[in-house]
C-alpha cells in the first residue's frame, strides 16, 4: 500500500500519497485553479498540463529531477509541435508558460510536503538568453501596417457590409471587444463607446462571453467621426435586414453580426479580415497587429504614453510602449527634430 501523508489545510485536512506521480500532481493543481481563472485561461492551463503529463506524468514527483525538466524544455523547444511541420519546436513563450505551470505545481507539492525543494526553479532549468535571442532572430515579430497600408485597406473595403467593425479594429479595439460590442454600449449623441464585455473562442470550438478581465479594459472611448458615421450606416443596414428577415432574425443587440443578426465569433471575424486583406492585395497581418499599427501611429503622432495605455485598455503605459508600439524611424521623429536644431552649424 502506498504511504499516505495528511496535510493540514484551511478547510480541514488533505490526505495525499507520498508516491504521487507528476500527472496526479498536475491534475490536483489544475483542480485547484478551477474558478480562480477565466474559462479561456483554464482551457489553456489544461493544454499545458496535458503536454507536461505526456512527457513527465509517469514519474513519481519525488523522483523528478532538474535533468528531467531540462530534457522536457529542450524537447519542447526543438520537437514539441504536434501539428504542422514535423520536428518543429514550440515557441519560447509557450515553453516558458509550461515551465511556469510546472514550477507552480511543484510549489504546491512543497505545500503538501511531498518534496522539500522545487527542481524546476533555477538557472539551468530556465530558457537560456542565447536560445531566446536565436528564436527572436528566426521568428521576427510581424511588421505592422504603415499609414499608407491602413488607408489602402480602408479604401478597398469601404463598401463592405461590416466596414464599421474593421474601423473599430483599426482604432485599436481587440477582436474580442469588437465581437462583444453591443449597440446599447454606443451613445451616438455624445460619441462615446463603452467597452465592458468580450466574446471570444475557447479552443476554437465554443464561444464565451465575459466581462473585460481588468479595470483598465473596461473603458470608454471617444468615437472618431468617420467611425461614428460608419456605425450609423451599419445600424441602418441592420434595421432593414431585420425587417426583411422577420422572425428569422436574431436580435441580440450585437454590432458585429451577419445578415440574420447572428453575431460573429472572433474566428469568423479574423477569417473575414484575411479575405479582405487578400482582396485589397495587402500583406496579411493578424488583427492584433492592426491594433499595434494604430497604437504605433498614435505614438508617432505624439500621443502621450498614458493616453495610449488608456486607449488600449492597458493597466501599464510601459506595457503599451514595450509590446504594442513598433520601433521605426517615425517613432524617433521627436529625437531627430531636437538633433536637427542641436547639430545645425548655421546661426
Amino acid at each position: 500500500m502506498a504511504a499516505k501523508l495528511t496535510v493540514a489545510k484551511d478547510d480541514g485536512t488533505l490526505t495525499v500519497s507520498t508516491k504521487m506521480t507528476v500527472k496526479e500532481l498536475l491534475e490536483k493543481w489544475l483542480g485547484r485553479m478551477a474558478g480562480r481563472v477565466g474559462e479561456g485561461s483554464y482551457a489553456k492551463l489544461e493544454t499545458m498540463t496535458g503536454r507536461l503529463s505526456g512527457q513527465l506524468g509517469a514519474l513519481p514527483v519525488k523522483q523528478l529531477t532538474s535533468a528531467h525538466v531540462e530534457e522536457f524544455r529542450d524537447y519542447m523547444l526543438t520537437r514539441g509541435r504536434i501539428h504542422g511541420q514535423q520536428s518543429a519546436g514550440l515557441s519560447v513563450t509557450f515553453v516558458d508558460e509550461m515551465l511556469t505551470v510546472l514550477r507552480r505545481s511543484l510549489n504546491y507539492a512543497m505545500e503538501l510536503k511531498i518534496v522539500s525543494m522545487n527542481v524546476a526553479k533555477g538557472e539551468f532549468t530556465s530558457i537560456a538568453s542565447t536560445v531566446r535571442e536565436q528564436y527572436a532572430e528566426d521568428h521576427p515579430k510581424e511588421k505592422t501596417w504603415n499609414e499608407v497600408e491602413v488607408k489602402t485597406f480602408l479604401r478597398g473595403i469601404r463598401l463592405v457590409r461590416l466596414f464599421a467593425c474593421f474601423l473599430l479594429s483599426l482604432m485599436g479595439m481587440r477582436p474580442a471587444e469588437v465581437c462583444g460590442l453591443k449597440w446599447s454600449a454606443i451613445d451616438f449623441e455624445t460619441g462615446v463607446l463603452s467597452i465592458r464585455n468580450t466574446r471570444t473562442m475557447v479552443r476554437s470550438a465554443r464561444v464565451i462571453e465575459k466581462r473585460a478581465k481588468t479595470e483598465a479594459g473596461k473603458r470608454q472611448l471617444l468615437i472618431p467621426l468617420p467611425v461614428l458615421a460608419a456605425l450609423a450606416a451599419l445600424r441602418a443596414v441592420q434595421e432593414a435586414e431585420k425587417i426583411m428577415a422577420g422572425d428569422a432574425y436574431t436580435d441580440g443587440d450585437y454590432v458585429c453580426v451577419d445578415e440574420l443578426g447572428i453575431p460573429l465569433n472572433t474566428q469568423q471575424y479574423r477569417r473575414l479580415a484575411y479575405r479582405l486583406m487578400k482582396m485589397t492585395k495587402l500583406r496579411r497581418i493578424k488583427l492584433y497587429s492592426a491594433r499595434r499599427a494604430t497604437l504605433t501611429l498614435l505614438a508617432n503622432a505624439g500621443v502621450p504614453d498614458q493616453v495610449l495605455a488608456d486607449w488600449a485598455g492597458h493597466t501599464s503605459a510601459t506595457t503599451t510602449r514595450k509590446f504594442y508600439v513598433e520601433k521605426n524611424p517615425e517613432t524617433l521623429q521627436p529625437a531627430v527634430e531636437v538633433l536637427d536644431r542641436l547639430l545645425a552649424t548655421e546661426a
